[in-house]
C-alpha cells in the first residue's frame, strides 16, 4: 500500500492488447515522445499511486472551466470556509487510506504527486537555494 516508488529495476511483462488500443498506445507515444513501453510504464505507475485510490475515495473530475464557473458564483468567505475545511481532512485521509504516515515527506508528496502531477493543477519545479 501507499505510494510506490521505481527502485530502478525493471521487470519483464507480456501483455496481449487489441489492436485499436495498441495504436492509440502507439500514437500517444509518439506525440509525447516516449517509447511504447515508457507510457505504459507510467500509466501503470498513475493507476497504482492515483487511480486506483481516486475511485476509492468517491472523487470527481471537473473540468477547468467548469472548477471555475463553481468558484465564480460562491462568495470568498464561503470559498475560505470550505478551503479551510476541507484542506484540513481531505488531505490527511487521502494521505491515510494510502497507508502513509502524516510526515513532511508525505506532505510533500501529497503536494508534488497528487495536486501537481496527477491533478494537474499546478507544476512543481525546485530552486537550490544553497547554490550561488
Amino acid at each position: 500500500m501507499g505510494f510506490v516508488e521505481r527502485v530502478g529495476k525493471g521487470k519483464t511483462r507480456t501483455f496481449r492488447l487489441d489492436e485499436a488500443i495498441d495504436h492509440e498506445l502507439t500514437q500517444e507515444a509518439e506525440t509525447q515522445g516516449v517509447s511504447v513501453n515508457s507510457l505504459a510504464e507510467s500509466i501503470f505507475e498513475k493507476h497504482i499511486n492515483f487511480n486506483r485510490w481516486y475511485v476509492r475515495m468517491d472523487s470527481i473530475a471537473l473540468t477547468p472551466q467548469t472548477f471555475s464557473a463553481f468558484i465564480e458564483e460562491i462568495d470568498d468567505e464561503a470559498i475560505r470556509e470550505i478551503g479551510c475545511r476541507m484542506g484540513a481532512t481531505s488531505p490527511r485521509m487521502g494521505l491515510m487510506i494510502r497507508g502513509i504516515p502524516l510526515n513532511m515527506d508525505s506532505a510533500r508528496f501529497f503536494i508534488e504527486k497528487i495536486l501537481g502531477e496527477y491533478n494537474q493543477w499546478f507544476d512543481v519545479s525546485y530552486i537550490d537555494r544553497k547554490k550561488p
